[in-house]
């Protein structure tokens, strides 16, 4: 008798163990828009550690005209274009190429950028929408039954890569909105709000630069 209520302590002390380990799993949001006409480009990167999340924004402002006299640049450019992306032998010197550029677009930008620091119990809201985005599964955050004959063609690209210990999912939007993608959605514009609240360095007032988000 004594043995199996060893045993089924054990039982339990391993499943509570478990337990902790899986909720203590790190996890990372990474946000990356398209460009708008007006080269504007928004940047997330949510970090969950421990007790804590990491919130840190980019917001591309302005790209120089310098770019386009770069001869690095230029050549790049026309070489990218003169290779066909379906041939598989000529797919390595297009990453190459591609590469080239997004590094001198990098050089060339000018971006403003902001970072905080939030503690999870503090701001447990957050933290909800955070925990909802990780651990919902790439057809749920999609709501593919809901959406499936709806069509969006146009707007802005939201490409979203979600890290939950080892386990990487990706997810693609056009301009999300909350009737169709609530959770992502809730996302974006919680984490700019937190800087809104006054979090972060930098003031940053209305959603004019944060795509109205």
């Amino acid at each position: 008798m004594r043995k199996n209520k060893n045993l089924l302590y054990l039982f339990f002390a391993v499943s509570i163990a478990l337990v902790s380990c899986i909720g203590m799993k790190p996890v990372s949001i990474s946000m990356k828009t398209g460009q708008t006409f007006r080269g504007r480009q928004l940047f997330l990167d949510i970090e969950r550690i421990d007790d804590s999340i990491k919130v840190k924004y980019i917001i591309l402002d302005s790209i120089s005209y310098l770019l386009y006299e770069d001869t690095l640049f230029e050549k790049s450019r026309l070489s990218f274009i003169g290779l066909d992306d379906d041939d598989s032998g000529k797919r390595d010197s297009l990453k190459i190429y591609r590469s080239i550029m997004d590094s001198l677009e990098h050089k060339y930008s000018y971006f403003t950028t902001d970072s905080c620091m939030i503690d999870k119990t503090k701001y447990r809201d957050y933290t909800r929408i955070v925990n909802v985005v990780s651990h919902s599964s790439k057809d749920e955050l999609l709501h593919q039954e809901k959406n499936k004959y709806i069509v969006t063609a146009d707007g802005i690209a939201f490409r979203f890569q979600i890290k939950v210990g080892n386990r990487i999912k990706k997810v693609a939007v056009r301009s999300p909105e909350k009737d169709m993608y609530p959770e992502l959605t809730e996302l974006i514009t919680k984490s700019f709000d937190l800087f809104r609240d006054g979090n972060g360095t930098k003031s940053l007032v209305g959603t004019e630069r944060t795509l109205g988000r």
